[in-house]
């Protein structure tokens, strides 16, 4: 009985290795995990094409994971920017069909789940003109969501942005452990299961990237390790305490380990602006949601003027 005792203390003196084992500086393998811990996140994938596929189109899946999302609302995604579009192999970047996008909710494979058709999808339009800044993206579903145990809407930071912003800087300043959740990314991989790291937070001024430069501070924060490359999954949510405060961009390509995540709370003030006018800040695919916008926005000044005359 003593003996057992002693072995306890001494395991609990040099910490039990779980799942929440702290992942700092280098990265290191990531950990599989259950969607019941994330039911808020799903698998955005896109439609292989004869391009994407070396030799026969048979010989690769027909939908490949492209990037992780965050359900917001019972229709709509936020993700980043990037996943909207593809680079070809002469390095040109062209926009995505949104029909050759589908999200797969409910699952911690990305193999099944319940697949999403996409209806449209909006991003920042300076995304690509400054680095990561305002790498903001919106996907639009042509259905609802059926919220259960696997599927949910995330918690995201509450009241103002100035109070989200100070209570991340308290956060940022304790040097808060989060977690960040996603697929793996790495190529020819196999593994199709969700996966988890941990990442302490850190302030925007130790990302040690390029993508860095230019960049609002406001919009991003800072962790203070490189994610895996198995990991490397834009959209992937970075949480603490079941709430998302961000998702990744990008990972450093310095000396110094820093991973760079767009702030949740500002790109939800940008979902707003995107869900009620048009403005120059908002790019939806082909327009058409922009058209729809500023034809709504002129039919009801009239009514408003013929209301007041």
């Amino acid at each position: 009985m003593i003996f057992c005792l002693l072995m306890f203390f001494k395991l609990t003196a040099a910490g039990i290795p779980n799942e929440r084992q702290e992942i700092s500086g280098s990265p290191r393998a990531a950990i599989e995990t259950r969607i019941e811990e994330v039911p808020f996140i799903v698998s955005i994938q896109a439609k292989v094409t004869a391009t994407d596929c070396p030799g026969s189109v048979n010989t690769c899946e027909a939908w490949q994971h492209i990037c992780t999302g965050i359900i917001v609302s019972e229709h709509h995604v936020i993700t980043g920017a990037p996943c909207f579009f593809k680079t070809s192999k002469d390095g040109v970047k062209k926009e995505r069909d949104p029909h050759n996008i589908l999200v797969m909710a409910g699952s911690d494979r990305r193999d099944s789940g319940r697949r999403m058709a996409v209806s449209h999808f909006c991003y920042h339009k300076n995304y690509g003109t400054n680095s990561s800044s305002d790498s903001y993206g919106l996907i639009f579903l042509h259905d609802n969501f059926k919220f259960g145990t696997k599927v949910k809407v995330a918690k995201t930071p509450k009241g103002r942005f100035k109070d989200s912003s100070k209570e991340l800087s308290g956060m940022i300043h304790e040097h808060r452990l989060g977690f960040v959740y996603g697929w793996d990314m790495k190529k020819g991989s196999d593994n199709k299961q969700l996966l988890m790291i941990q990442i302490r937070l850190g302030a925007i001024t130790i990302c040690d990237t390029s993508e860095i430069h230019g960049i609002n501070a406001s919009q991003h924060f800072c962790g203070r390790a490189t994610v895996p490359d198995n990991l490397a999954d834009i959209g992937s949510p970075f949480v603490i305490d079941k709430v998302v405060w961000g998702y990744f961009v990008t990972s450093g390509d310095g000396v110094q380990p820093s991973t760079l995540f767009s702030r949740m709370d500002a790109t939800l003030g940008w979902k707003a602006i995107v869900l009620a006018s048009s403005q120059p800040s908002i790019m939806c695919h082909s327009f058409v949601f922009l058209r729809y916008n500023i034809i709504l926005f002129f039919f009801l000044q009239v009514i408003h003027r013929i209301y007041n005359m």
